[in-house]
């Protein structure tokens, strides 16, 4: 004979977290289909590897790369005459930049 009881997970949120709360708010929004969001998101996530990287630090800090160098490139940012300027063909920037480049990171990391 099989139990009655539904197979239940708690999932507790913190309320700290920007991720955290815009999930909650979307889960909030549909009270009927948590579960089947949950799951789909799940499976998603899994099955697909280049999503579990989507939010490393090596990802946000290659697409910051991408980004500066593209404003270089189209003038809209502008380097100042105390650094050297970075090659526009999207391979590098200088070591400074990239120092404080991961300082600027530092702020977007979560601390656990």
């Amino acid at each position: 004979m099989g139990s009655n009881k539904k197979a239940r997970v708690v999932l507790q949120f913190n309320e700290m977290d920007f991720r955290h709360r815009r999930a909650l708010e979307i889960l909030r929004q549909r009270p009927r289909s948590m579960s089947e969001l949950v799951v789909s998101a799940i499976l998603h996530y899994t099955s697909c590897p280049e999503v579990a990287d989507e939010h490393s630090k090596e990802w946000i800090a290659s697409t910051v790369k991408e980004i500066i160098t593209e404003m270089i490139s189209s003038g809209e940012l502008q380097i100042s005459a105390q650094t050297p300027a970075p090659e526009t063909n999207g391979s590098s920037l200088a070591a400074d930049d990239l120092a404080e480049l991961g300082g600027v990171m530092g702020m977007f990391r979560t601390k656990g």
